[in-house]
């Protein structure tokens, strides 16, 4: 299936580690057949990137600095031949400032991202996608505006709840928009009911199956690599992740006379504080952080794992898991707080547990019932990966999103 037509995702910066499931869907949009370009709004900070993320970085194009002569030119060239709406482009990004750090962080953007306009126009591209609701599709709108190109854009987590700057005159001006759980939905057609119409498509983040096929061989029962329990934690060391209710539970575990491990993978603010609490609990041998790692180096974690946890804070955390997710696809049960779209892929008593958020007691007696049950383990891990094929299979979703460009490429 390929597509003759031509369309730009806008990045805030690529490659970056916590993009991991925008760079697998690129990917796989690319491999059905989509004529695929990343503009990138700045320069990752980060210099590792993801297998996957690698195999894109031929189609990536970023903007030159501020002061280079095709920047200078792309700005004079629509300045001159298009100044209402450049002017209008500008009025829109500076009236709607929240921050000191935004009016910068527009400074600087907008010279680029009138850059990529001409970009756009000489690559001939035929739609824009936005890869979240903030800067990615406020450089979607904008260049939209310049060139009369149509645009989307994604709209998953923080982007539509938080920082919602500009969010329903692009909602208004796009063509369409991605959302990644129902939960998204029901919030954006209540938020802005006028706005969104029919142009909301829920498409799930998917997880890419022959990958995780690979490493446990299909059919492999879960976590029995040994006697000691394994439990995983995966996300940067946020507040919100809930990471020290974990750490509470492990020490109930352990005053229970439980036998098990913990590797808690991933870096972040809360590091220091998290470290002091072992030591202080005296759960040293016990618990590990293993640190920010890639995507592959993953996997074998995923594979050893009897348990993942993710015990995040409901107020402060959006959107589906995706690491819960991958663990699921590895059939590793999977437990969490009742997030908003907690009930789209976790079943309680039928792929893990939801526990109450903040309750280590709670998390350390849905871990401790599968410590003592391993049939309850391996039956949670078959269920689990039943609803990953049915509903989160990364090239079945990967489809269904090139079907939604491909519709409107054809009807424009």
């Amino acid at each position: 299936m390929k597509t003759s037509k031509k369309v730009a995702f806008i990045m805030t910066a690529f490659p970056s580690i916590a993009e991991t499931c925008v760079t697998r869907e690129m990917v796989q949009l690319r491999q059905i057949g989509m004529d695929l370009s990343i503009f990138s709004l700045r320069q990752p900070r980060e210099r590792e990137a993801h297998k996957d993320a690698r195999s894109l970085l031929d189609i990536t194009i970023y903007s030159k600095c501020l002061f280079g002569k095709s920047l200078i030119y792309a700005n004079l060239h629509f300045f001159f031949l298009r100044t209402i709406r450049y002017i209008q482009c500008i009025c829109f990004l500076f009236s709607k400032l929240k921050s000191p750090k935004d009016f910068l962080f527009n400074l600087l953007v907008f010279p680029k991202v009138v850059y990529f306009a001409s970009i756009a126009l000489k690559k001939d591209v035929q739609l824009l996608h936005g890869e979240k609701a903030l800067h990615p599709a406020t450089a979607a709108y904008i260049i939209s505006k310049l060139t009369d190109i149509p645009f989307s854009f994604s709209g998953h987590a923080y982007d539509i709840y938080l920082r919602t700057t500009g969010l329903e005159e692009k909602i208004k001006s796009a063509r369409f928009i991605i959302t990644c759980t129902k939960d998204n939905e029901r919030y954006l057609s209540g938020k802005y009911p006028d706005s969104v119409n029919s142009k909301i498509r829920v498409i799930y983040h998917g997880v890419d199956l022959n990958i995780f096929k690979t490493l446990s061989g299909g059919n492999v029962d879960h976590g029995n690599n040994g006697s000691i329990f394994n439990i995983l934690a995966v996300g940067s060391l946020l507040k919100c992740k809930g990471f020290d209710y974990l750490i509470d539970a492990c020490a109930i575990l352990k005053d229970n006379g439980s036998k098990f491990r913990c590797k808690i993978a991933g870096n972040g603010p809360e590091m220091k504080k998290l470290r002091g609490m072992v030591k202080t609990l005296d759960l040293c041998e016990e618990v590990t952080f293993v640190g920010k790692i890639l995507q592959d180096e993953l996997l074998p974690l995923y594979n050893d794992a009897n348990v993942c946890v993710l015990p995040a804070i409901i107020d402060i955390h959006f959107g589906i898991p995706n690491v819960l997710l991958e663990a699921m696809a590895m059939k590793c049960p999977v437990i969490c707080t009742p997030l908003p779209s907690c009930k789209e892929f976790l079943y309680d008593g039928r792929n893990g547990y939801i526990v109450r958020e903040k309750d280590p007691s709670a998390l350390a007696d849905a871990i401790g019932k599968l410590i003592v049950n391993k049939e309850l383990e391996i039956n949670f891990g078959k269920e689990g990966l039943k609803i990953i094929k049915d509903r989160f299979d990364g090239r079945k979703n990967a489809m269904d999103m090139f079907k939604v460009f491909d519709s409107i490429l054809y009807t424009k």
